[in-house]
């Protein structure tokens, strides 16, 4: 019943209906009819056991759906949600409460036409290219992009720390009101709301950027680029090759995007590796449930968004030279063809290297700087741990000074105590002596 992709709990400013109505499905009229609290945003209808209960008994995605009228029967009120494979009727005595429902569902899918996030690319760029022709790029990332671009590649934990939650559920309301057209992002929005904003764009797309029915490949392709480099890369320009246009141009734009990122790795402390774990999943979708096939699917996502980013170079750029609209293969090419793009490869490759031997000199040249660092706070640490014991020392010696004195002033005390005594017995005794002389005086 419920769809993971699109679950989103209900909040007071996304709910279009609530209230009780009567929910079965078409296999079991008497038999599953059930008396729920329903709750109807803009991608799903939920259902509560009662209006006061916080527990979510069950929803039904609303993305794609169909809602028909149906006549009455039993003297209830009915309509249809159709879902294929899912079929669900609501019903109530109450018309008003039967077409507010309606109404609702239909008011979601009129904004959905003319959403940005979770429409097919497709879609999206055919509606934007009525206001621009020569844009192939969602206007959402080409926006998103250019706002990161413009506060600075070398924030540090880009697209890994994540942005106000408020404001990216704003930011995305924005979007789909203005249809990803006329929309700008506010100048003083924070770079890791926007990073979260595109990040979630991409999460929900219907489909992932490359198309699942290619995963087998695209794992045939990795596995040999772990031994033959150049065969693994021209085996994913043949899977680019085959996918919508849409697609790949998104995808050869992201691309670009993230290999200027990670060039600024040593100050946003995310290289092709932590790249290539945040943006993975949308590359290629998986529809394997066995734990340990999506462990290593997981691996095989990261894998190939790593090889998209490293050698963007050279992917590309050798697979831009098939002509538009071709059913050739690579294999078909003549051997002038081939050895021109070998050219071209080589090159790139070796700029590709020369860039790596750069960030490597510089991160060794980091490495030098911080241990440096560290050693020079390591012999402060020790400098302070010698100065700590002499102090040490000498407290415990004025304290063992103090405590000598102590005991002498307690001996002095006992002693002086000793002698008021027996001065006080002194004087009583001189006291009884004088006592009796007055006595006998007196006699």
């Amino acid at each position: 019943m419920s769809n993971p992709r699109y679950n989103p709990l209900p909040t007071p400013g996304n709910v279009l209906f609530s209230g009780y109505l009567n929910i079965w499905k078409l296999s079991g009229w008497n038999r599953m009819a059930k008396k729920r609290w329903i709750v109807i945003n803009l991608e799903t209808l939920q259902l509560f056991r009662d209006k006061d209960d916080n527990k979510l008994a069950g929803s039904i995605s609303l993305i794609d759906c169909t809602v028909n009228d149906l006549p009455m029967e039993n003297g209830e009120y009915r309509f249809e949600v159709l879902n294929p494979p899912d079929s669900h009727i609501f019903s109530s005595n109450n018309a008003k409460d039967v077409d507010d429902a309606m109404k609702a569902i239909k008011k979601g899918i009129d904004q959905r036409d003319n959403a940005v996030f979770g429409q097919r690319l497709s879609k999206v760029i055919r509606r934007q290219s009525t206001v621009s022709p020569n844009n192939p790029i969602p206007n959402i990332v080409l926006k998103s992009v250019n706002f990161i671009r413009s506060k600075g590649l070398d924030e540090e934990g880009l697209f890994r720390l994540p942005g106000n939650t408020n404001k990216v559920k704003e930011l995305k309301k924005q979007f789909d009101e203005a249809a990803g057209t006329d929309y700008i992002i506010p100048e003083d929005t924070d770079i890791h709301t926007v990073s979260s904003l595109l990040k979630l764009y991409l999460r929900e797309l219907p489909e992932s950027l490359i198309p699942s029915d290619n995963y087998e490949i695209c794992a045939i392709a990795i596995d040999t680029y772990e031994t033959n480099k150049f065969k693994g890369i021209n085996q994913i320009i043949q899977v680019l090759q085959q996918i919508p246009p849409v697609n790949y141009d998104l995808i050869k734009f992201l691309m670009k995007f993230l290999n200027d990122v990670q060039e600024y790795s040593s100050m946003n402390k995310m290289d092709i590796d932590n790249l290539s774990t945040v943006f993975g999943p949308n590359m290629l979708s998986v529809n394997f449930q066995d734990p340990e096939v999506l462990m290593k699917s997981t691996k095989m996502l990261a894998d190939i968004t790593k090889v998209l980013i490293r050698h963007y170079h050279d992917i590309f750029v050798i697979s831009a030279t098939k002509p538009a609209g071709s059913d050739q293969t690579r294999e078909s090419t003549t051997s002038d063809d081939i050895y021109q793009e070998l050219e071209v490869a080589s090159s790139q490759l070796t700029q590709s290297y020369n860039t790596a031997s750069t960030e490597i000199t510089m991160l060794e040249k980091e490495k030098s700087k911080l241990k440096g660092q560290v050693d020079k706070l390591i012999n402060q640490m020790e400098t302070m741990k010698v100065e700590y014991e002499d102090k040490l020392k000498d407290l415990r010696k004025l304290l063992e000074t103090e405590k000598n004195s102590t005991r002498v002033l307690q001996i002095k005390l006992k002693y002086e105590r000793r002698a008021r005594l027996a001065e006080e017995d002194r004087n009583a005794q001189l006291q009884i002596d004088l006592d009796r002389l007055c006595n006998m005086l007196e006699e």
